[in-house]
């Protein structure tokens, strides 16, 4: 989330567009995370459903692993943003 603010910052963090200016309070930080929170759930949803019935042991731990990385950054999201609402 962190390089998605920066990416509307240029040199010297000289904003670059609109966006800069709306994310420069944490109320709106807040809403990115929980927006971000809300679709580390949703890829972790398909990555589960993507990773049925894999025979490969390393495509499916690879799978595991991001199920389990995306689901930690989810909960994670949506509990430090609970009133980003």
């Amino acid at each position: 989330m962190r390089d998605v603010i920066e990416s509307h910052h240029g040199p010297n963090r000289v904003p670059l567009t609109a966006h800069a200016y709306a994310f420069s309070t944490r109320p709106a930080r807040d809403y990115l995370a929980r927006r971000s929170a809300e679709l580390a759930w949703v890829a972790n949803r398909m990555a589960l459903v993507l990773g049925q019935g894999i025979e490969d042991p390393g495509v499916e731990a690879a799978f595991v692993d991001v199920r389990s990385s995306l689901a930690k950054a989810a909960v994670f999201g949506r509990e430090g943003t609970r009133n980003a609402d």
